[in-house]
């Protein structure tokens, strides 16, 4: 239970992140926004690495080119759509669609094929995002800066899914607290650099204190806790537990766009939001179960898939 506790806590606070993030890039450019929480959250992160100690060989290299992917490439987009559209449709999109990109890749790639079950399940979720998108200029905050935000957040869905299939490979074997500092740092170096224009024509002395307790918030919780607590909690409950429980977030996510910011999606866009959630949570689980089923047959037969008749 506690466990499940610690995972749910991951959940809401990368939840949250979309929301607080909006929220800062109302205050200050979306570029300096993006490199103060990662330039702070490497240096946190760093400090906890420099304190953990690990037999495991740690791929720095490989972390830093993942980090360059993962936090520069990505961040600099998703601050951008940010400064364009909702948060509530960042919080949708993203961790909605990612998990289903990576899931019919990893089928692809991996020889398992797409069955029908998971074929039905992607055109589902390409039929929410569609409709999702079309909801767009429905509403208040409608418009041409909407949709083009909608369409980075959408590229963006797509980067993360990259990242996640390439440090699966690149990263295997280092520990994730490690992978993630200094992956962080990699990517905030480039931040900094991108930001340093923006950082120029900022007025620093009349960023309110609210902006500047939402960045630790932000730096802390969802960029450095958020990742430390799903890692623990993957010990106890599982990976295919904790990977079910992040489709949570984009719920999350909503949940906190509609409190604290007053943002609300239309009718059309619900149910776009529903069906595109719905048909991803079905693709990954069913990739899940696929892995499972060609790992119990490997076993059976001796731990090697079997021998393939040539000619």
């Amino acid at each position: 239970m506690r466990a499940l506790l610690v995972l749910l806590l991951a959940t809401a606070l990368w939840g949250s992140a979309t929301a607080s993030s909006k929220w800062a890039v109302g205050a200050a450019p979306f570029e300096v926004v993006a490199a103060i929480r990662f330039a702070a959250g490497a240096v946190i992160m760093l400090l906890v690495v420099r304190f953990t100690r690990t037999a495991t060989p740690v791929a720095r290299v490989s972390s830093a080119l993942a980090g360059l992917l993962g936090v520069f490439v990505y961040n600099a987009l998703f601050f951008w759509g940010l400064s364009l559209a909702p948060a509530v449709d960042a919080s949708v999109i993203v961790p909605g669609l990612s998990p289903l990109i990576t899931a019919a890749v990893s089928a692809v790639t991996g020889g398992q094929g797409l069955s029908r079950r998971r074929v039905v399940a992607l055109c589902s979720a390409l039929a929410g995002t569609a409709l999702f998108a079309v909801g767009a200029f429905e509403g208040p905050s409608a418009g041409t800066d909407r949709l083009l935000g909608d369409l980075v957040f959408l590229v963006c869905a797509a980067i993360w899914s990259g990242y996640t299939l390439l440090g699966q490979r690149a990263l295997a074997g280092t520990p994730p607290l490690h992978a993630t500092a200094y992956g962080l740092a990699a990517g905030a170096v480039p931040l900094l650099l991108l930001s340093a224009p923006a950082a120029t024509q900022v007025t620093w002395s009349a960023l309110s204190a609210g902006f500047w307790f939402n960045m630790v918030f932000l730096t802390l919780g969802p960029t450095c806790l958020a990742g430390l607590l799903y890692y623990s909690s993957i010990r106890d409950v599982g990976a295919a537990t904790a990977s079910v429980a992040t489709f949570l977030v984009p719920v999350f996510g909503a949940v906190f766009a509609t409190v604290f910011l007053g943002e609300s999606v239309s009718a059309v866009q619900a149910v776009g939001a529903v069906v595109m959630l719905c048909g991803s949570a079905v693709a990954v689980l069913d990739g899940q179960a696929a892995r499972a089923r060609k790992r119990a047959e490997q076993r059976e037969g001796g731990g090697h898939e079997p021998a393939r008749q040539i000619g």
